[in-house]
């Protein structure tokens, strides 16, 4: 998925669209994540660490406001978020900036379940790319009766 600095989704593959949804029906207001957080939580696509995306998304968008003040979007944006969440009033009255660049999301789906994503952000100025590489599966072997050997079993771990 690629956002812009002002965390609005602006490209997605076919795996982000299945996680989340058809993101091309949406309008790019729509798709603006921290609108989602903070004005309509109920679309967060069953995301588990709702309040921990939220101090991400403020913390972000407060990093954007300083790099560019004077951008009507975002000053938009920001006065949308405070007149209308008491929630962003409060991480914005926090000043807080910190960004992270590696997380783990929980999702919970109707159909799939649980659902451990994995995230490494590429950032820079204007945009961030989120990855969500594979997590890595770990055979468990299974010692023979017979030798000291080991056998690969049929059940796989997924674990990072």
């Amino acid at each position: 998925m690629v956002l812009l600095a002002a965390y609005e989704v602006i490209a997605w593959n076919p795996l982000a669209a299945a996680l989340l949804e058809d993101l091309s029906a949406l309008s790019r207001r729509e798709r603006c994540l921290p609108r989602r957080v903070f004005l309509a939580p109920e679309r967060l696509y069953g995301l588990v660490e709702v309040d921990e995306f939220a101090c991400t998304a403020a913390n972000r968008l407060r990093a954007t406001a300083a790099r560019y003040p004077d951008d009507p979007e975002i000053r938009t944006l920001v006065a949308d978020l405070l007149a209308g969440s008491e929630r962003f009033a409060q991480l914005w009255a926090s000043h807080d900036v910190a960004v992270e660049s590696v997380f783990r999301k929980t999702f919970r789906r109707p159909v799939a379940g649980t659902l451990v994503v994995d995230c490494d952000v590429i950032a820079d100025r204007d945009q961030e790319v989120v990855l969500t590489p594979p997590r890595r599966a770990r055979r468990r072997r299974k010692r023979c009766a017979c030798c000291p050997c080991s056998a690969p079993s049929a059940s796989v771990s997924l674990d990072r």
